[in-house]
């Protein structure tokens, strides 16, 4: 059976055509890592840190959570990165990070609102009565 994640459907939603190049014929392209999912991919990872550590009872505070995201940062940079517009720098999108998880902890805190069961917690369902 095809795995359906929430980032397949959201892609089939924006565009079928997108989809079918993504998932289905899968054409080679050339690859490179842009700074935005460069940036995403950074601050998804720490903010999956904080709740794995709160699900443990450890709350990290604002300047554990942004060493969390800068040495993920340093760790995972390459000179592959591409940033598209000549306006902004590594620096400025690095900031940007760091503003969006202040924030976020910032309005979050103490992260008990709701009760964490998972992160990245893989299930699959039918979508017919027939199993497929």
């Amino acid at each position: 059976m095809t795995p359906y994640s929430h980032s397949r459907l959201s892609t089939f939603e924006q565009c079928p055509l997108k989809y079918r190049f993504q998932y289905i014929e899968k054409p080679e392209v050339e690859a490179f890592d842009g700074i935005e999912a460069f940036l995403g991919s950074r601050v998804h990872e720490s903010l999956e840190q904080l709740y794995k550590d709160a699900q443990m009872g450890r709350i990290l505070t604002p300047e554990e959570l942004l060493q969390d995201y800068s040495d993920r940062w340093d760790k995972e940079w390459h000179d592959g990165v591409q940033v598209s517009n000549p306006r902004y720098t590594k620096a400025h999108y690095r900031k940007v990070g760091e503003r969006c998880l202040t924030d976020y902890h910032r309005r979050h805190h103490p992260f008990d609102a709701d009760r964490t069961l998972g992160t990245e917690v893989e299930g699959s369902f039918s979508l017919d009565g027939k199993g497929g």
